[in-house]
């Protein structure tokens, strides 16, 4: 195979520069291409397809090594090199690639580990791809709070590592429904990385933007690399340093495993939200919502006292505390109401937004210690 190929190389090489004629109809990159599917074991590729990854798979086996080849030959490496390299990758049949986030509101100062293929680190070490500089530069952002700059060189870089195998499969890659569920698994795992790390770090963590990148000198690494929007949404304050990824990971278990998941994400997604830059009223509905969400299932009646009964009993079981955080929840309530009614928040309630921040982030980890909703009625009625 080697001879073939370093034939091949040179004629290519000798098309590109001139030295020899271009067949009619072809420029050298696609004379490459045909005659690459001539040789072993490219020949067996020609009928494969890449069955899954970032680009979506469906890129062409036997396109996919030429392409190989030619940028290899494009950047002076030698027949045999190319020819050991391009064995090697077919035989192994698997890749890794890197799915990096720019994470607006978190910074680290070492690698974060939350498991084994996931981590966070400092965004010069990102592994570095055509895009990856790109989405850590500082940019102006006009808002009605007035122009920020926004300095997306200090936020951290969230790295998925992924492994595709088998990486080229024969006939079709996937369906679209497979295509769309694996997309579905993407984004609720970002979503639930984040609002981790937001009840860790007690800050806003939102993805700015996401590329990805390949391992290095992967004959897949050449499908292309993009780089996809993230959050509109940014922190009020400054980047909240995160020092422990055992934390996140535990608070990444217990969502994925509370007993109702989606309403402990919604909720703690209108923590999050409130958390970010926005209007006091914008934060002040988001954490009503999310007493809604946590505290009035089953009934509409009496929401106000209902909700401040049932998170009052399930964070303590001190009569004095007890009063003191009904009242809070009571109170918050009444602020998002007002808010959304009269389209302000009173001023009287205008300056406990940290403390209500505080009151929903306990009864939201209350919650996912236990596992479950509580019955509210044993709850409230039984206690003592």
């Amino acid at each position: 195979m080697t001879n073939e190929l370093e034939k091949l190389i040179g004629e290519y090489l000798a098309m590109r520069s001139g030295a020899l004629p271009v067949p009619e109809g072809q420029h050298p990159g696609q004379y490459l291409n045909s005659k690459i599917e001539l040789i072993e074991p490219v020949s067996r590729l020609a009928k494969s397809t890449v069955s899954m990854g970032p680009a979506n798979g469906g890129a062409s086996g036997s396109g996919l090594a030429g392409t190989f080849v030619r940028s290899l030959a494009d950047a002076g490496r030698d027949a045999a090199h190319i020819a050991v390299s391009l064995v090697r990758q077919i035989g192994k049949n698997s890749y890794t690639y890197y799915d990096t986030y720019a994470i607006s509101g978190v910074s680290v100062d070492r690698r974060i580990s939350i498991s084994d293929n996931i981590y966070i680190v400092p965004n010069d070490q990102a592994p570095k791809g055509w895009f990856t500089d790109h989405i850590f530069t500082d940019f102006r952002f006009p808002s009605p709070f007035g122009d920020r700059e926004f300095r997306k060189s200090e936020d951290a870089a969230l790295i998925i590592e992924r492994v595709v195998s088998p990486a080229l499969v024969d006939g079709e890659a996937r369906t679209d429904d497979e295509a769309h569920a694996w997309e579905d698994e993407r984004h609720r795992l970002t979503q639930l990385l984040m609002l981790s790390i937001s009840l860790v770090t007690g800050g806003f963590s939102g993805i700015r933007n996401r590329t990805y990148t390949y391992e290095e000198d992967s004959l897949f690494g050449l499908m292309g690399q993009g780089i996809f929007g993230g959050t509109s949404r940014y922190p009020k304050g400054s980047n909240k340093l995160l020092k422990d990824g055992a934390e996140v990971a535990k608070y990444l278990q217990k969502l994925s495993d509370f007993s109702y998941p989606r309403a402990i994400e919604l909720a703690a997604m209108r923590l999050l939200k409130s958390r970010s830059l926005s209007t006091i009223e914008d934060s002040i509905i988001d954490l009503g919502i999310a007493i809604e969400v946590l505290l009035v299932q089953g009934s509409r009646q009496e929401i106000s006292m209902r909700a401040a009964l049932r998170g009052a009993f399930l964070l303590s079981s001190e009569p004095v505390e007890r009063r003191k955080l009904y009242e809070s929840f009571r109170d918050l309530y009444n602020a998002r109401s007002a808010t959304v009614h009269d389209g302000e928040t009173p001023k009287k309630f205008r300056r406990r937004l940290a403390e209500w921040d505080q009151l929903i982030d306990r009864l939201i980890k209350s919650l996912l210690a236990r596992g479950e909703f509580p019955d509210w009625d044993t709850l409230v009625l039984g206690a003592t």
